[in-house]
C-alpha cells in the first residue's frame, strides 16, 4: 500500500468523523484549500497535520473509558 493510502484514507475519515472538510481545516487550523489538494492526493500533508489527523480519529474510534 503506497504511503499516499494512508494519509488520504485518514484525512477522509477525520473529515467524515468531524463532520465534513471544512470543520476538519477549522480543527486542525489549516485552510479548506490545502486540506482538499491533500485528500485529493496532489500534495502530501506536514507530518504534524497528520498526526492531528490520526489523533481524531483515534479519539472517535477508540474512545478511552
Amino acid at each position: 500500500m503506497p504511503e499516499t493510502d494512508v494519509y488520504l484514507r485518514t484525512l477522509r475519515r477525520a473529515a467524515e468523523l468531524i463532520g465534513n472538510e471544512e470543520a476538519l481545516a477549522h480543527r486542525l487550523n489549516v485552510t479548506p484549500s490545502h486540506l482538499a489538494l491533500w485528500i485529493a492526493g496532489v500534495e502530501k500533508p506536514p507530518t504534524y497535520v497528520f498526526l492531528r489527523a490520526v489523533d481524531l480519529v483515534s479519539e472517535r474510534e477508540f474512545p478511552k473509558n
